[in-house]
């Protein structure tokens, strides 16, 4: 394994160790709670790291604007590759995306299993990615945005929808 595979593992060993200690410990309602919170800082980090290699992030208009630019923001860090995300405009004006080849696929795949294996609601169900574009959605908690991960198979397509409130 090159240094570089070894720092994703470890790292997926964190994320998968706090997502399922927070899920275990508080319930879906307490992870998504706290999985919106990361993704916050997660975003503001995006916004330092860009500032300091001179590019500006502003999400700011439509939400599928809004979603654009995140997904370029992820192109310019090589956070995700490109074509991994479409976007759909739905007539009550929420948002379904589909989301391919995911990175979190491995651990989205063990944590999304134990929880339906406790019976977990499958409607409640957490979705990194969709956590940090309902964050970018609602920048200084101006407005609120919710999703519901709809169809998952980590890897390869999960979908949710966003809905503002």
């Amino acid at each position: 394994m090159k240094k570089e595979e070894e720092l994703q593992w470890f790292m997926n060993l964190w994320l998968d160790g706090a997502i399922r200690s927070y899920g275990y410990i508080g319930g879906t309602r307490a992870l998504r709670n706290f999985l919106r919170s990361a993704a916050k800082v997660v975003i503001e980090n995006l916004r330092r790291m860009a500032k300091a290699r001179g590019k500006q992030i502003v999400l700011d208009g439509t939400p599928q604007v809004m979603i654009a630019q995140m997904v370029e923001i992820e192109n310019v860090f090589n956070i995700f590759p490109p074509g991994q995300l479409e976007m759909n405009t739905n007539g009550d004006g929420s948002i379904t995306l589909v989301l391919h080849g995911c990175p979190y696929a491995e651990v989205c795949t063990d944590i999304l299993t134990d929880l339906i294996k406790a019976n977990y609601p499958r409607d409640s169900l957490p979705c990194i990615r969709s956590e940090v574009y309902a964050a970018a959605l609602a920048p200084k908690d101006e407005r609120r945005c919710r999703y519901q991960l709809t169809k998952f198979t980590p890897g390869y397509r999960c979908q949710s929808t966003l809905q503002f409130l």
